[in-house]
């Protein structure tokens, strides 16, 4: 199975035109079809996401799009082959278990984070085209569950961020309370995201169905196990359980962004101080003479002219402590018969000075 794949990677590395792209991607993902037996057929799944991962460092960035367009079509037909089967609930935690063991593993070794990212980003879409209002909410929460044992277990910050928002806010976003009925002849005009080159968009519209209820105490079971969720994933848990809940009460947990309507003024949202002083920079800078921003010093620089201020401070209040006295004098006279001594040396006509090391011999 792994020379198949290997076999079948490089002949999409080969594939140029995305006609020929399409089609090849096609033919792979029916493969899987061909296959009666399932526990084969989820080898060859696994096998899948293994070459890819490990042949995933290699692709060029002229490459990278025709493999992640067949990563989302490989996924589309593993859903079709679940549907195919009617969802038996057996065979679905199977395959959620190979899910994890590459594109939805928490953690980074057994997958690069580029095909963790993109598997994030189509996962529910495909599995909303794929089975739509025909799967139940139990069996859809059977799919969200690998993915809240992602937030609970990943330590990198960025997947966790993209994770929730890909996934559960943007549950969220499309359920019926997030939607405004307003706005739904809008957003149908829209074109439907994520169709590939050469594709239609379909005219039944698939959503799925969710229970957001267990998606919350799922979400707090995970967070409240101390062995499997990581203490700085724990907050984001119980933040997006407590978005679920209040959508299972009726309310809209996500804060809109305020726009300003056309009523109100924009030079009320400003104070005067602020447009003035925004126009006198425009002034300056039109005539050139904006100043340029004083490019702040480094710590250790003034830490060490903050100790040599410090030292030579300590050195003057010695000298001022030390002046007037006896032993200060003597030693102030020495310094000027050794002056004297360089300007006029032994032998020279000018007189010695007293105290001198020539007055001395």
């Amino acid at each position: 199975m792994v020379v198949l794949w290997k076999g079948l990677h490089y002949c999409m590395w080969m594939a140029d035109k995305p006609l020929i792209q399409e089609e090849l991607a096609d033919n792979i993902c029916s493969v899987m079809h061909l296959f009666q037996d399932d526990v084969q057929m989820l080898l060859f799944i696994q096998v899948y996401f293994d070459t890819t991962a490990r042949e995933w460092a290699g692709i060029d960035r002229l490459r990278l799009d025709k493999f992640m367009m067949l990563m989302r079509r490989f996924l589309r037909q593993c859903f079709a082959w679940l549907q195919r089967k009617k969802w038996k609930k057996p065979l679905l935690k199977r395959f959620i278990m190979t899910l994890c063991k590459a594109p939805i593993s928490p953690s980074g070794n057994k997958c690069p984070d580029g095909i963790r990212y993109h598997f994030a980003d189509i996962y529910l879409e495909e599995l909303a085209r794929t089975a739509g209002t025909a799967l139940s909410p139990k069996k859809v929460l059977i799919f969200l569950h690998p993915y809240i044992k992602f937030l609970a277990m990943c330590p990198n910050k960025g997947l966790v961020s993209f994770v929730r928002s890909r996934i559960f806010e943007e549950i969220i976003q499309l359920s019926d309370i997030g939607i405004n009925p307003e706005d739904e002849k809008e957003m149908a005009a829209i074109q439907a995201f994520g169709l590939q080159t050469g594709e239609k968009p379909q005219e039944d519209e698939f959503c799925l169905r969710f229970n957001y209820e267990s998606i919350s105490r799922w979400l707090i079971h995970f967070a409240s196990d101390t062995k499997k969720c990581l203490e700085r994933n724990r907050k984001i848990l119980y933040e997006l359980a407590k978005m679920f809940d209040d959508l299972s009460r009726g309310i809209y947990p996500l804060k809109d962004l305020e726009i300003p309507s056309d009523d109100e003024d924009p030079n009320d949202l400003l104070e005067d101080e602020d447009i003035q002083r925004v126009v006198n920079e425009i002034k300056l800078l039109n005539r050139g003479e904006l100043p340029k921003k004083r490019k702040a010093k480094p710590a250790k620089e003034k830490k060490n002219k903050k100790q040599k201020k410090a030292k030579m401070s300590e050195e003057s209040a010695d000298q001022t402590e030390q002046q007037g006295s006896p032993a200060h004098e003597r030693v102030r006279s020495l310094r000027q018969c050794s002056n004297a001594h360089r300007l006029h040396p032994q032998g020279s006509s000018q007189p010695a000075v007293r105290g001198s090391p020539r007055y001395w011999s």
